[in-house]
């Protein structure tokens, strides 16, 4: 039986991701040696097994470790258990497979909700009269499909699932791993208005949806803010499909990045803070910034790592040929310095500036 809190939170989370990758196993809140210790106990116990082929080893649920779930919870666990039947041993499946568990961890630690019984029910044929969206919700590309019919006009898009907020916020969420993704701005257009039909019908208003891209580490921003789509166009660059396009890294600073960007409340306040900390004025500027410093230098508030306005600010000093200003968090800097070169000096934000308004930064 198991009691640990731990090792109930990692099963349930290996059986929503269905394949989920070892890779991942020093994101569980424990040092690492804890979570080996933990894995090898539930491996052990007959409730999670190995699973390796083409160099990619995961851990994936056992009939026991189904059993204990379902019968304490079925209305949590019953479709995922049924979608283990498609779970194929195909090296581009079992990928897919792993970006959704990526995102479910980044999700599950930044308390965003991703289990079935805690959320709306959106996305079903059953489906629901209206809802009310009063924290952040995950919801996979697997759980949207279930929609049927009504969802084949997305099957090209590359969103790993959408999440939503309160405030009337939503984003589309995508996992490029440690490398550029396919990509077709047509396609996430229409899933785009796709997505924003069938939350009206559950009485569910998104403003506007933003994107969420989680990647590996810092280094991969670097790689998508300078992607030109490749020879044939066919890969991810940074081209107005959103207004707002947000990078989070795949470690604990990505995770409080993803908390921060649910709370719309907290990001305004820390958007008024950085702007009084550092004397930022408004200024009618021809190019997307935050406005100007003291010294009349273009500043941008680059913490959010919003790439869409990264990309424009860019642009915005080279052309005018301004001296910018540009505002981040200390694991930002060594990439945002080396996008940007000498074009802008890059100021970083405290750690203990943002712990004093989320309460969740770890000094680590």
């Amino acid at each position: 039986m198991i009691i640990d809190k731990l090792e109930r939170d990692f099963l349930e989370l290996v059986a929503v991701s269905i394949d989920y990758p070892c890779r991942l196993m020093n994101r569980l809140g424990c040092s690492n040696r804890s979570a080996y210790r933990l894995i090898e106990k539930l491996i052990s116990d007959g409730y999670i097994r190995k699973h390796k082929k083409d160099n990619l080893c995961s851990l994936r649920i056992t009939k026991k470790g189904q059993s204990i779930l379902l019968k304490e919870n079925p209305e949590r666990f019953e479709k995922f258990m049924e979608k283990r039947r498609y779970c194929k041993s195909e090296v581009v499946k079992r990928l897919r497979w792993h970006r959704i568990a990526s995102t479910y961890t980044s999700m599950r630690n930044a308390e965003v909700g991703i289990f079935l019984d805690e959320k709306p029910n959106l996305f079903s044929k059953t489906g629901t009269d209206s809802a009310s969206i009063d924290k952040a919700f995950f919801y996979s590309a697997v759980e949207i499909k279930d929609l049927g019919p009504e969802c084949t006009k997305i099957k090209f898009s590359r969103a790993v699932g959408i999440m939503l907020c309160p405030n009337e916020v939503g984003f589309i969420v995508y996992n490029t791993d440690n490398s550029l993704m396919k990509w077709s701005s047509r396609a996430e257009q229409r899933l785009y208005g796709v997505l924003t039909g069938i939350l009206l019908n559950n009485s569910v208003q998104v403003n506007d949806f933003a994107g969420i891209m989680i990647g590996n580490n810092m280094g991969t921003a670097l790689t998508q803010l300078l992607s030109s789509g490749g020879v044939k166009n066919c890969f991810f660059k940074v081209d107005n499909t959103f207004n707002e396009f947000y990078y989070i890294p795949e470690d604990n600073d990505g995770d409080v990045l993803l908390r921060l960007l649910t709370n719309y409340e907290k990001r305004r306040k820390i958007r008024d803070m950085v702007m009084q900390s550092f004397r930022i004025t408004n200024n009618m500027l021809p190019f997307a910034s935050d406005g100007v410093d003291s010294e009349e230098r273009a500043t941008l508030l680059a913490y959010e790592f919003d790439m869409e306005k990264i990309r424009k600010f860019k642009s915005g000093i080279e052309m005018f040929e301004e001296p910018g200003i540009v505002i981040c968090f200390d694991f930002q800097r060594e990439v945002l310095a080396k996008y940007f070169g000498k074009l802008a000096r890059i100021v970083t934000l405290s750690r203990e500036l943002v712990a004093k308004e989320l309460d969740v930064w770890n000094e680590k």
